[in-house]
């Protein structure tokens, strides 16, 4: 996700906690919330525990951290799955509307959304587009933007996702089931 590696102990950022203990129960430490914010610290983490953590997260703050390709495109579709699950758990987003369903994720680690684009391709063939927000107020560089709106493409991506995904609110729903993409015709 898009916490900082910078500290003794492991930050990252979620906006549910049944992630942060997911991932403190994993790691057999702790955690608690850091200001109030979606920031959780998690003291005297086995690091040794995450894969890749030295050279995909150590010592780098959000915007920095990397996700080596060679690495990644040795991935099996398991821990595809489960690399894009964390970072949705953490980082991304999932928007329904009642009609509509929205996947994306923001972050400023440009090489992470690089590696989510890719693993979207290699995985169910939906190619991604990169939006890029730089406002000024982001000191670090540009947010990273990637989503998917297809309501077929959502379902099919969600539903694979779903043993994986931690936060209740970003699992697929059952009234998903229900949408049918605006350019389907039923009396075909």
């Amino acid at each position: 996700g898009d916490g900082c590696c910078r500290s003794n102990g492991l930050v990252i950022s979620s906006g549910d906690e049944s992630v942060v203990r997911n991932i403190a129960n994993l790691l057999n430490t702790t955690y608690k919330s850091s200001k109030g914010n979606y920031s959780w610290y998690l003291p005297n983490s086995n690091k040794k525990k995450i894969n890749y953590y030295n050279e995909w997260l150590h010592n780098k703050y959000a915007h920095e951290k990397i996700i080596d390709f060679n690495i990644l495109k040795s991935f099996n579709r398991q821990s595809l799955l489960k690399l894009i699950a964390g970072i949705i758990d953490t980082d991304g987003c999932v928007a329904y509307s009642g009609t509509e369903i929205c996947i994306s994720v923001g972050m400023q680690a440009k090489s992470v959304i690089d590696a989510l684009k890719y693993a979207f391709l290699a995985l169910w063939g939906i190619k991604l587009n990169i939006f890029i927000e730089n406002r000024a107020k982001y000191k670090n560089g540009p947010i990273y933007i990637i989503s998917l709106k297809h309501i077929y493409h959502c379902k099919r991506v969600l539903k694979e996702l779903d043993p994986y995904i931690m936060c209740d609110r970003k699992k697929y729903k059952s009234e998903y089931d229900l949408l049918i993409p605006n350019n389907f015709n039923q009396n075909s």
